[in-house]
């Protein structure tokens, strides 16, 4: 809406109150001409005391209210162009500030032609911005916690090559990064373990598993091998598509050494060093500990130093809530007969270190008297375990939270037992349907029955692997309330093919049903009032203009704008075929031919286009292929791509008259109109050539601008 005069006191302002943006008039010396209520809901004032006012002194900030007048004044005064589109902050009552998206235009007076106004809409995209803002806060956590976790993580391509990589896993393989993004995980990977390895990921990829854990061995860079534990999962895209693999790689080396190494006492000695533990003895009679070399290590001693004694190092070394411990394995040592075998998790102070966590396994021998008289075992330092204990549960915890802040719940079915485990988070608004159901029987109970037929099927054919398992359905509450819910589920099966499980999520969709009923309940609504508003502007010109070519031909390209409203009301897209039916459809069917791809178009496309092609026929039906008794029309479109590789519409309409037709002297406004919207509107070129049989119009569109 671009006025091309200043506006008046019998301008129709009122139309402007059905945008959804902020609509803004300036004067020559920036003072507020009108504001719509958009635009005093967004800056927090009543419309009358904004205008008159001076915009920038008012509704700037300081901090960049002089560059801003600045630029105005010099497009005011011819000395630069407006800017199409910016961004500047305005001030609300309270000091608090709101981000605004501009688009602007200029006025001049009808008489001489010069600037009298400006006229700006403004759209607040200050949650837009805030919105991007903490979306690259969580971005750069999750990189943080990426780069920084004890265990090796990677993002694998499915052609098997390491897309991401932190530096623990470099440290596991003992390859920088440059090194391993030449390499796949197949390439690192020991002949022995590949097998099993590549079948797992297929599965995995193929979702016939919803991830897996292996132990595999890694060589080194140096040649030598390293066992891990391998987890793996798919990192999907919203919606749903797999995009790579997610790889856990945990060093278990030092296990692995561990169960391997039993044969001898040096073999023994050999998996305490790879394990990092040590062995000890106690000597009761004497209250002496004997321990290994590498349990001097482990509390930060050298060789030179003397163990404890036994009483000396619990009150010395171990933490006073762990020491109760030890008394008490004493004590059921003393209980039993024979012998008794513990472990132990507690604190300890290493020389400087600091507290660590360490693991104690060992066995107490008894006297006869069941009195301790020694006991031995083996030492480890498991701080880095309790760490990673520690990481899993509080994500454990953050993904409960998230379960519950977004309603899902999720549950696991046995379908030989008929038996379903359900989530913390159970149904979570449903909840007062009553409690989890231990059968799938008793679930339904609770279904609407209008949607068990459906559900009953979506089982079925989920488990016969015809489909997913994906449905929106009603639960009765126990009050008879209706709850909306979204259900969906992965099938398990075993190695034959069978279905033994079946996991998934329930979401409340209720509030989300609320809505979609309310929207369109707004948008039959508000398709109404724009009907009215229409038919309005159509008796204004009816009664204003004079009966004539110049009445005829507004009414015609207000007509037009209402059907193309008509089709983007039907919904957000509407195809490009169906609006060039539309606009030929007075025409016998046999004078024309429609022919092209399914385009679909947004609705700000859908009225543009609309625009452009009520021009076209226009033109036929009064100079060209349409305006005598055998002419043909031909409207055909194409996809191709521009030298950058961008997709492109191109649209031909190319005319045949029966008789020849005369090229115009000048270009009318109908060309005008054609030719701006293209350029403007849609960001495209159009080629309009006069022939003798007719108009032959080539448009080509960036794709993008159609749907947007």
């Amino acid at each position: 809406m671009i006025p091309q005069a200043a506006p008046t006191a019998s301008w129709p302002w009122e139309f402007v109150e059905l945008a959804g943006v902020m609509l803004l008039a300036l004067d020559r010396g920036g003072r507020v001409l009108h504001i719509n209520a958009r635009g005093a809901e967004i800056l927090g004032r009543p419309v009358d005391e904004i205008v008159g006012r001076d915009w920038f002194a008012d509704f700037v900030p300081e901090r960049c209210r002089d560059e801003i007048r600045r630029v105005f004044e010099q497009v005011m005064a011819g000395q630069a162009d407006a800017p199409d589109t910016y961004e500047n902050p305005v001030l609300c009552p309270d000091g608090s500030e709101r981000i605004i998206a501009w688009r602007n235009a200029r006025v001049r007076g009808p008489e001489t032609g010069a600037l009298v106004a400006a006229i700006s809409s403004g759209e607040d995209v200050t949650d837009l911005r805030r919105a991007e803002a903490e979306l690259r806060e969580s971005e750069a956590r999750f990189r943080a916690t990426f780069e920084q976790a004890a265990v090796g993580m990677a993002h694998v391509g499915f052609d098997g090559r390491f897309l991401r990589i932190n530096d623990t896993l470099c440290a596991i393989t003992g390859y920088d990064r440059a090194e391993l993004e030449r390499l796949t995980f197949a390439d690192i990977t020991h002949p022995e373990d590949l097998k099993a390895n590549l079948a797992q990921a297929a599965a995995l990829r193929s979702g016939e598993i919803p991830s897996y854990r292996l132990e595999k061995r890694y060589i080194r860079k140096d040649g030598s091998v390293v066992w891990v534990s391998l987890t793996g999962s798919v990192v999907r895209n919203a919606t749903g598509a797999p995009q790579h693999f997610l790889a856990v790689i945990e060093d278990i080396g030092a296990r692995k050494s561990a169960e391997a190494l039993q044969a001898s006492e040096e073999l023994q000695r050999l998996a305490l060093d790879a394990a990092n533990a040590g062995a000890w003895q106690w000597d009761g009679e004497i209250d002496a500990l004997t321990w290994s070399p590498e349990v001097f290590q482990l509390f930060g001693l050298g060789p030179s130093d003397r163990a404890p004694d036994f009483r000396h190092w619990l009150e010395h070394w171990v933490h006073p809530e762990d020491r109760p411990l030890f008394e008490a394995e004493l004590r059921k040592a003393e209980e039993e007969e024979g012998t008794s075998t513990f472990t132990i998790d507690f604190r300890a102070t290493v020389v400087g270190q600091g507290q660590r966590w360490m693991s104690s396994t060992g066995r107490v021998i008894c006297d006869q008297a069941h009195h301790p008289i020694r006991a031995y075992g083996l030492l480890a330092d498991i701080t880095s375990r309790r760490r990673l204990e520690e990481t899993l549960r509080e994500s454990e915890e953050r993904l409960r939270l998230a379960l519950a802040a977004g309603n899902i719940g999720v549950w696991d079915w046995d379908i030989a037992a008929d038996q379903v485990m359900w989530s913390e988070t159970f149904l979570p608004a449903a909840a007062k349907s009553g409690a989890p159901p231990d059968t799938v029987s008793q679930w339904f109970e609770r279904v609407h029955p209008e949607d068990r037929p459906r559900a009953a099927a979506a089982i079925r054919q989920a488990l016969a692997g015809e489909a997913e398992y994906d449905l929106d359905l009603r639960l009765i509450g126990e009050s008879g309330q209706i709850f909306w819910l979204r259900t969906r589920g992965t099938v398990i099966r075993d190695p034959a093919g069978r279905p033994e499980r079946m996991i998934g999520v329930d979401i409340d969709m209720t509030a989300d049903k609320a809505a979609e009923e309310e929207l369109r309940r707004l948008t039959h609504e508000l398709d109404h009032r724009t009907r009215n508003a229409f038919a309005l502007v159509q008796a204004i010109v009816s009664q204003t203009l004079s009966p004539g070519p110049a009445r005829s031909t507004l009414l015609d390209r207000l007509s037009a704008l209402l059907r193309a409203h008509a089709i983007a009301a039907r919904g957000v897209e509407s195809h490009l075929a169906l609006l060039v039916s539309q606009e030929l459809a007075p025409y016998p069917p046999e004078r024309f031919s429609i022919r092209g791809p399914d385009i679909m178009l947004s609705s700000r496309a859908t009225t543009s286009l609309a625009m452009v092609l009520h021009e076209l026929a226009s033109n036929a039906a009064k100079y060209g292929a349409l305006s005598g008794e055998a002419g043909r029309l031909s409207v055909e479109w194409t996809v191709a791509h521009g030298d950058d590789g961008e997709p492109l519409l191109r649209i031909g309409w190319t005319e045949a008259a029966d008789r020849e037709v005369a090229p115009p002297t000048r270009q009318g406004f109908g060309g005008q109109v054609i030719t701006s919207t293209v350029t403007s509107a849609l960001a495209g070129t159009a080629d309009l050539r006069y022939r003798p049989s007719g108009l032959a119009a080539n448009l080509t569109i960036p794709l993008k601008n159609l749907a947007r």
